[in-house]
Formats: C-alpha cells, sequence, structure tokens
C-alpha cells in the first residue's frame, strides 16, 4: 500500500472526457490490470454501460484498492457508481498516471486514520488494458516495493518502474531529492551506498538505519546526479522482508 502523496482519482463516461475527480486519495494499493494481449474483448452493447457487459471483465485480477476521507455525499455518489462501466483515471501529483475503463465493485466505510479520520475504502477492477502517461514537470515519483534475498537487495535509481503506473524511470542525469521508505518487515533495514556503483544522498554517506515497521521521510539538497558509476543503493536486512519505497528524482539543467 501507498501513501495518496498527492494522488487523485477521478472517472468519466468516455477517454475524451475531463475527469470527475473525486477527493485526494489517502492511500492506494494497485491492482493487476490486463494488457492488451491478455484481453477476450467481448461486444459492447452500447444501451447499456453495466458491468454485466464490459469488454473483456477480467475478473481473475486484482483490483485496486484505494482509500479516501469520508464524507455522506461521497459514499452516496460512490456507491451509485458500484458496477457501472466508466473511464478511470488515476493521477500522481508530477502529472503521471494510468487511465483505463474499469469499475467498483465494493465501496464501506474504512478504519480511523492515525489522527481519527474517517475513511471510506473501494475496490477498482480494471475491465480492459489501461495506459499509461507521463509527466510533463521536472520531478518524477516512483513508487514500488523491494523484497530482499537472503537479507539483501540492490536497488539502481537508473531503472525504477513504479507500481502503480507501471512506467519505468531512467534517473540518469536527475537527483534524488526526497526518499519515503516503509519497512514492512519484522527485522531492522539498513540501506547504504551500493558496493558497485554506488550513489550517495548526502555528500559522503547515503546510511540510512529503519526499525520494523517504522517510515523515514527524508529530503536531500547535496545528493549526487545519477550516473551509470553513481546509481545503486544496498539494502541489508533479514530473510526476504520488504520495504515500501517513494523516490522522488528532480531533473537537472
Amino acid at each position: 500500500m501507498y501513501d495518496g502523496y498527492g494522488t487523485k482519482i477521478g472517472y468519466g463516461d468516455s477517454a475524451a472526457a475531463e475527469p470527475t475527480w473525486l477527493a485526494k486519495l489517502l492511500s492506494l494499493t494497485p491492482g493487476q490490470v490486463a494488457t492488451a494481449a491478455e484481453m477476450e474483448m467481448k461486444p459492447l452493447d452500447s444501451t447499456s454501460m453495466h458491468v454485466e457487459r464490459t469488454p473483456g471483465s477480467f475478473k481473475d485480477t486484482e483490483p485496486h484498492q484505494f482509500r479516501l476521507p469520508h464524507s455522506a455525499a461521497l459514499l452516496t455518489a460512490l456507491t451509485a457508481l458500484i458496477g457501472q462501466l466508466k473511464y478511470w483515471t488515476i493521477e500522481r501529483s508530477d502529472g503521471s498516471g494510468k487511465h483505463g475503463w474499469g469499475y467498483l465493485v465494493n465501496v464501506r466505510e474504512g478504519e480511523l486514520t492515525a489522527d481519527s479520520m474517517a475513511t471510506l475504502e473501494a475496490s477498482l477492477r480494471a475491465s480492459d488494458a489501461w495506459t499509461a502517461y507521463t509527466s510533463d514537470g521536472d520531478v518524477h515519483m516512483v513508487s514500488f516495493t523491494q523484497a530482499l534475498a537472503a537479507g539483501a537487495a540492490t536497488i539502481d535509481l537508473a531503472s525504477l518502474t513504479d507500481s502503480i503506473t507501471g512506467l519505468t524511470v531512467n534517473g540518469t542525469g536527475m537527483k534524488v531529492v526526497r526518499l519515503k521508505i516503509t519497512n514492512s518487515g519484522d527485522n531492522a533495514l539498513a540501506v547504504a551506498a551500493g558496493a558497485l556503483n554506488g550513489y550517495n544522498l548526502r555528500t559522503a554517506d547515503s546510511d540510512i538505519d529503519i526499525d520494523a515497521g517504522d517510515t523515514v521521510d527524508m529530503s536531500f539538497e547535496n545528493s549526487q546526479v545519477i550516473a551509470a558509476a553513481d546509481s545503486t543503493l544496498d539494502l541489508v536486512g533479514t530473510g526476504t522482508d520488504s520495504s515500501t519505497w517513494t523516490v522522488w528524482l528532480q531533473e537537472q539543467d
């Protein structure tokens, strides 16, 4: 699951329509989206946009799970959308995102947040292959989960794939300006410049220690420009523990 970080979600009756934007997301767990090759396209009855007649349905995939601030009006609006085929857009704060046809499969009142905010939780299932689009801005935000293998892993900042949009960002020529890491494992996690082609988040070192269950959110002013010889971070922990990452990369003039 990823914090919303300014990500928004909206829907419309066609790909050309301006989305009706919902409240900013509190969190999003990306689901599985069909590729064109996986889709078995079925006729769409133009007189009905109900889910029973969606092209392909793709009901075996996991839906996107998202959480929004609770309001009675939003609960009513989302409940009315259950089973209705709409063109959905998930857009990140940096302008990148993905869009495609899908439908809500359920809406429910969620748990309170840590600061006692009431929430709504909804599940959105893709019914067609979704299209990713890139940002026009100079800061790129990439979110992903990194699992360890035998207690170790390496992240290459020159090739990061976003779990929400599916886009791969080549950070070469950019700098890391912010990192948010949640240690989802049961043991401590250490982050450092890679042993091979290591990248320094600070002037001289990149060491970050994160206890089990903790989150760090750090900004950097003196990070290196990512290059072939300066692009990796090494993770050391235990077993197959995992962590969720959001990396902000800024283009350089």
